[in-house]
């Protein structure tokens, strides 16, 4: 019988490795040479299990006119007619999210998007000395005060810094009154 999984991130037809003993899910008295993802959804996916002649038939479907006539159709980003869809998710909704019947071209913008992005932040670096400094509050560098080598010990002088240090300090001398420091 087919495997039914949880979340995954991988889309139909992928190739998984087949477990030690298992058996063909058409053919129960053979054992199961390839296992090949089929249904898939953001809940899970199906795993079909197949013997050497179920393989060939499966390979022979993805060449079949049938086969070609699933690839037609409308695409569902884009709204257009394509003749040459496929399954994809959407990057933003996570790697297990909903699987979309999508267009070559549609699929060609998003890619290159995510190109540009990372190549945009490769020059980001969360070590940079230059922004250990950086406030969240007023989304600058302000005037930080309370700073040693570079590494943040204080606060900004922004009026979320010094909102957020008086409260840190009220919760102290609180805290100090009860004889805990924590």
């Amino acid at each position: 019988m087919a495997e039914v999984t949880g979340p995954i991130s991988s889309l139909p037809g992928a190739s998984h490795a087949v477990p030690d003993g298992m058996m063909c899910d058409d053919h129960p008295d053979r054992r199961a040479i390839a296992r090949v993802q089929g249904e898939t959804d953001s809940f899970g996916c199906e795993l079909h299990d197949m013997c050497q002649e179920c393989l060939d038939e499966y390979r022979a479907h993805l060449c079949s006119d049938e086969a070609q006539q699933h690839r037609k159709g409308q695409c569902e980003w884009c709204k257009g007619h394509a003749e040459d869809l496929r399954d994809a998710r959407d990057y933003e909704e996570g790697v297990c999210g909903r699987v979309y019947r999508v267009c070559g071209a549609c699929i060609k913008r998003v890619n290159e998007e995510a190109a540009r992005e990372l190549e945009e932040m490769e020059s980001f670096d969360l070590r940079d000395e230059e922004d250990d400094d950086f406030c969240y509050g007023c989304y600058d560098h302000g005037e930080v005060r309370g700073s040693d080598d570079g590494e943040w010990q204080g606060y900004c002088t922004c009026a979320t810094g010094l909102r957020l240090k008086g409260e840190a300090e009220a919760r102290y001398r609180a805290a100090s009154a009860k004889g805990s420091t924590r």
